[in-house]
């Protein structure tokens, strides 16, 4: 089966539907849930193999008003050393990224159409095409 999906409980359902019988998730030690959570009381035998260990680097910034964010793991390395309060605000990859930054993060939170650079990236000229200010952002991965 070779199937996509927006997030882990789309692509759970996806196995379900398919019958598929092993499923191996190939991860990082630092791994949400909702996909193991979701096949363990199915007839699907859910393995996880690390592969890789997630070490967030933590930077600090002197000032920003507009975070973007790609994954929960990188808002949290943010969050740890810098200020959130004079962020205006955060524009997230996706809902799950979402979640995690309204734990900690009032003010407009903002999400792409799907979880893609391509569309977080439309999702960035449009707004600030309707804001009418200058759009300039450095793009960086955890």
């Amino acid at each position: 089966m070779i199937a996509t999906a927006q997030n882990a409980i789309e692509l759970a359902q996806k196995i379900l539907q398919h019958s598929v019988k092993k499923v191996i998730h190939i991860t990082s030690n630092q791994r949400r849930l909702e996909l193991e959570q979701s096949l363990k009381l199915s007839p699907t035998k859910y393995q996880f193999v690390e592969l890789y260990q997630c070490a967030p680097t933590q930077v600090q910034f002197k000032t920003a008003e507009n975070l973007i964010v790609f994954s929960p793991i990188q808002f949290d390395a943010f969050r740890k050393t810098n200020a959130l309060k004079p962020i205006k605000r955060i524009f997230c990859i996706g809902t799950t990224t979402q979640k995690q930054v309204a734990q900690y993060f009032t003010k407009e939170i903002i999400v792409a159409s799907k979880p893609s650079e391509k569309a977080m990236i439309q999702c960035l000229l449009n707004y600030f095409a309707k804001a009418r200010t200058h759009l300039f952002f450095g793009l960086f991965n955890s």
